[in-house]
């Protein structure tokens, strides 16, 4: 996938209002290749800066699939911290959206794992968000 959605709302149809994709927030979408099986970020390492700011993953299926995100579906590192800088959650309204929060955006550079439930399984994901 090519860019994510800088400046726009993104909108999942399932989910009943727009996500704040405007900066300084942000909005990754999720996929799955058909062909490889293997999971896709359309930005691979996100640099962002400042506190306050949301990322939002949105999982997009295509023709025929039906992923979704479990309950750790973004899951932050232990060893460089970032588990204790961005809270995150599954949308309690669409297992296709996950949310992140970033209330003291602390400076360093965070791995993060992606990792969605369906079949095939497409395995693990591990890219990351640099805090300037």
């Amino acid at each position: 996938m090519a860019g994510a959605l800088p400046g726009a709302l993104g909108l999942s149809a399932a989910y009943a209002q727009p996500l704040d994709c405007t900066p300084p927030h942000h909005c990754i979408q999720v996929s799955v290749d058909a062909a490889t099986h293997k999971l896709d970020v359309d930005v691979e390492t996100l640099n962002k800066s400042g506190p306050g700011h949301h990322v939002h993953w949105t999982l997009v299926n295509g023709p025929g699939q039906s992923y979704t995100f479990p309950a750790n579906g973004i899951r932050f590192a232990k060893g460089d911290g970032g588990v204790g800088v961005f809270k995150c959650h599954l949308d309690p309204k669409n297992a296709h959206i996950f949310h992140c929060d970033d209330p003291t955006g602390k400076k360093g550079t965070y791995k993060y794992t992606v990792t969605v439930s369906g079949k095939p399984n497409p395995g693990a994901l591990d890219p990351r968000i640099i805090n300037n």
